[in-house]
């Protein structure tokens, strides 16, 4: 054995005395490459460090790229030189402080700048909780960057979605403004399958877990947007299912690039629909000091619907007549039914007994009576206001951050007030002014930190408290009555009254988490990550409701429910022969609710293969879900049932990424995935009384898969001649295409309200040295199949496809105009340009009386904006 022991030492010595020597001669051979260069010998310059490139240390590799960017810029090849700065920016995640030596080229400096801002879209940092290269990511992504938000002219990140692959989203315009299924995942509630992330700090509703893709969040205090695809509770756990969306905010040298002391920036918009928007960023940095401060109010009274007949609050006789009231009321005798129905209705008035269909049916003279009782309620008012359609919205936001060297902390705090109207019908829901309004709060603070304990390995960690509430303004307005199923035969006979009546709702949870980790870069080939996550949240178990206002201070009940949720994961990411990527990861969590333990574990395991301009990558991954208190424990007006017993949802992923870059900004990736999911939790429609009335609950209804196909492309053109002599000549052209097919492998059907074909082309146009910009987006999105075919009982065999075009010119002021005018940039947003009338699809369980089966989409409307930088 000691043997053994001897020869490993050798060899591990020999190793590294070889390794020692390569490093050596390269410090050499870049000596002697930069005598080279400062005589004019740049072939001989770049061929003395090439083997250096793959053998030296990772400050050789960075002074062997800037010496390449320098001689490139030498000798006018300014595209490689680009490219060579680009390859620099990955060295280190995309950071590098310029040297005191590097001021001696302004020219790579001013490069350097350009390709940090262009490259911005092509890094990410909530893959691996680490910077780095989109390319070499283990997972599908994204990257919006401020760039295309600013050339788009995106007033908010909803609108962000409708342009990229890999998400269907239906725009309800209610409780929640939009819902976003990504790869095929449609959920029965909202956007709870996907987490979003705020700078990487998680800001779904605990209760539900859905993430509120609204109007909150102000457009220019984001840096980037990181959409990831496919599961990902190997670093995230639960929430983490079909998704992730990262929202990195801006920091002083986003808001100052000056590095002055102060800076500041504000958006003013109007628009259509009574729309106002007002955004403010505050920025300040004194040495390893900054503090920056955001705020946003958002108001808008939204499109009106109250030409379409599911929302004019106009009684319709027509729809109601004797026969369907003769159906709606008539009840299969029992025995148990026939002998209440004779105590209670002796002589027959209201009901007699048909023996050759074995019901009980009403009488002329009760249908009349009902017909009646349902005209009068639903003619009547609310706290003396008519019942008429109204939808409006308010929202705010406040967010701020302390960055004192390495440690920041930060809050968040917003709130939405969001009418409901328009996801129900004006037969079972009042307008949002008739106390039909939903309102959710949600605030956190967080404490950061991260430090370089060595030169290759840093820790950092995270503490947050949140909190959040479904109150002031958070309450629903029922019509009930007998032709909407709410009242029996046992009500017709009492006579009860049909009319609207106020519910008024209060929930709220906190939770504490803490989360730890270390980045070992034991060398350049092997890389890992640890991490350690613990939460303890409080959450409500249902809502408290009562009749009047203030829930809670006169309601009851609520009950808490405790849970501790402990979560370890590890990433080692490894870098192989032919620069062939590695990357094996693991999470196991632990979640206890009241005594009650359950485990999981989800692996992800990654190949990635760079090839020339091409780059490869397999991804397997797997996630689960917990269900949610919302779907254990609570009931509401149309889901009379708990279900305490759901099962954790389970997601599997297979994905294949081929990406072709030619140049460091165009692009063509083709993603093909198949993702199974078990367990799936979802609403459907049980019996809940002996009288066979049916009502809504949340059941583990089986197994779906979803397969797919995604391409992103984007090709930037620019033509110095045309730029030059006639001020336009900076294109960028993307298109995107996804192909979705979602499947209900329990029921033997397609999933319904999914298209199979989305399609969005984006030209942009920047004239005049920037001054002006242009941008317009085509939007194609296919059929969606619903209806009987597709399973669940639907108002609509299908949504029909449309094609939509949105418009965004932008103009600033330049160097040669007034101060003023130079910190200005007006906007203007044209959505909707050819006035299309166009549907997106209702909940999962519309039946077209409670919940609408299509929602019309906003006709043509623009919002204009004015940016202030200072």
């Amino acid at each position: 054995m000691s043997n053994y022991i001897k020869y490993i030492f050798l060899l591990i010595s020999v190793l590294s005395i070889k390794v020692l020597a390569q490093q050596s001669d390269c410090s050499e051979m870049i000596r002697f490459a930069q005598e080279d260069f400062e005589a004019g010998k740049y072939e001989q310059a770049i061929s003395n460090v090439e083997n250096c490139l793959s053998t030296g240390t990772t400050e050789q590799i960075t002074e062997i790229r800037k010496l390449r960017a320098r001689i490139y810029f030498e000798t006018g090849k300014l595209n490689d030189a680009e490219k060579e700065i680009g390859e620099l920016l990955k060295i280190n995640n995309y950071i590098y402080t310029p040297t005191f030596d590097d001021q001696r080229f302004p020219v790579f400096l001013k490069m350097l700048e350009k390709v940090k801002i262009s490259m911005s879209q092509f890094q990410v940092s909530s893959v691996s909780k680490s910077n780095e290269s989109v390319e070499m990511a283990p997972a599908t992504i994204t990257v919006i960057s401020e760039e295309i938000i600013r050339q788009r002219g995106y007033t908010n990140i909803e609108e962000v979605f409708h342009d990229i692959s890999g998400f269907d989203i239906s725009r309800p315009y209610g409780s929640m403004y939009s819902y976003l299924y990504q790869r095929g995942y449609r959920s029965s509630t909202a956007t709870d399958r996907t987490l979003i992330l705020i700078d990487g700090v998680e800001d779904n509703e605990l209760f539900t877990s859905i993430a509120y893709i609204s109007r909150q969040y102000p457009i220019s205090n984001i840096k980037r947007i990181e959409i990831i695809y496919g599961p990902a509770s190997t670093m995230y756990g639960s929430n983490a299912f079909a998704g992730t969306i990262n929202i990195v905010t801006k920091n002083h040298l986003d808001f100052s690039p000056e590095n002055k002391h102060f800076a500041a920036n504000s958006i003013v918009s109007v628009g259509s629909f009574n729309t106002k928007n007002a955004e403010i960023n505050l920025s300040a940095q004194i040495n390893k000091v900054s503090a920056q401060v955001s705020a946003k109010i958002f108001h808008s009274d939204e499109h009106d619907l109250s030409g379409y007949p599911e929302w004019d609050y106009n009684w319709d006789a027509n729809n109601f007549d004797a026969a369907y009231y003769l159906s709606k009321l008539s009840k299969t005798a029992t025995t148990k039914l026939l002998d209440s129905i004779s105590k209670l209705d002796p002589a027959n008035n209201f009901f007699t007994f048909d023996a050759a269909e074995n019901k009980l049916v009403p009488t002329a003279a009760a249908i009349n009576t009902a017909m009646s009782l349902d005209k009068n309620g639903y003619n009547s008012e609310i706290n003396g206001m008519p019942i008429t359609f109204s939808n409006p919205t308010r929202d705010s936001y406040f967010y701020g951050k302390l960055t004192i060297g390495d440690l920041k902390l930060g809050f968040q705090h917003w709130q939405l007030s969001e009418g409901a109207a328009s996801q129900f019908t004006d037969l079972a829901f009042a307008g949002s002014n008739n106390y039909n309004n939903w309102s959710a709060r949600q605030s956190f603070v967080f404490a950061k930190y991260e430090k370089a304990l060595l030169n290759n390995l840093t820790f950092s960690s995270i503490a947050q408290y949140k909190h959040q509430q479904n109150y002031p303004n958070t309450s629903q307005t029922r019509f009930s009555g007998y032709a909407t199923g709410n009242y029996d035969i046992f009500n017709l006979i009492n006579n009860k009254a049909s009319g609207w009546a106020s519910t008024f709702f209060y929930q709220q949870a906190s939770q504490f988490r803490y989360e730890s980790q270390l980045s070992y870069f034991i060398n350049k080939y092997i890389t890992a990550f640890a991490g350690i996550e613990y939460r303890n949240s409080q959450i409500q178990g249902d809502y408290i409701t009562t009749t009047e206002p203030n829930p809670l201070l006169l309601g009851k009940g609520g009950d808490m429910y405790n849970t501790d949720e402990t979560g370890f994961y590890l990433q080692t990411d490894l870098k192989l022969k032919y620069k062939i990527k590695a990357s094996v990861a693991g999470r196991v969590d632990n979640t206890k609710i009241r005594g009650n333990s359950k485990f999981a574990f989800n692996p992800r395991v990654a190949i990635v293969f760079p090839y020339k301009n091409f780059t490869f990558k397999t991804i397997y991954s797997e996630a689960f879900k917990e269900p949610t208190n919302y779907q254990k424990y609570s009931t509401g007006n149309t889901r009379l049932l708990n279900n305490p017993d759901l099962n954790a949802e389970k997601a599997r992923n297979a994905e294949l990424n081929i990406r072709f870059s030619p140049t460091l900004q165009n692009y063509v990736e083709v993603v093909a995935y198949y993702v199974r999911y078990s367990n799936i939790v979802e609403l459907r429609s049980v019996t809940y009384n002996d009288a066979g009335a049916k009502t809504d609950r949340f059941e583990s209804v089986g197994i779906t898969s979803a397969s797919g196909i995604q391409i992103n492309s984007e090709y930037k053109l620019y033509n110095s001649l045309l730029d030059k002599k006639y001020n336009f000549g900076k294109y960028t052209l993307n298109f995107n295409y996804s192909y979705t097919m979602p499947y209900n492998i329990s029921s033997d059907l397609p999933v319904y309200d999914i298209a199979a074909h989305r399609a969005n082309l984006i030209l942009n146009n920047s004239l005049f040295s920037d001054r002006i910009n242009i941008n317009a987006a085509i939007n194609f999105v296919g059929a969606k199949e619903t209806g009987k075919s597709t399973g669940p009982l639907y108002t609509y065999s299908n949504i029909n496809s449309y094609v939509i075009i949105n418009s965004a010119i932008s103009i600033k002021g330049n160097k040669t105009d007034s101060k003023w005018l130079q910190a200005t940039t007006l906007n203007l947003k044209i959505n909707n340009v050819l006035n299309s009338e166009y549907f997106h699809p209702g909940v999962r369980s519309a039946n077209g009386l409670t919940f609408a089966g299509r929602i019309p989409q906003a006709p043509r409307n623009f919002i204009i904006s004015l940016y202030i930088s200072l």
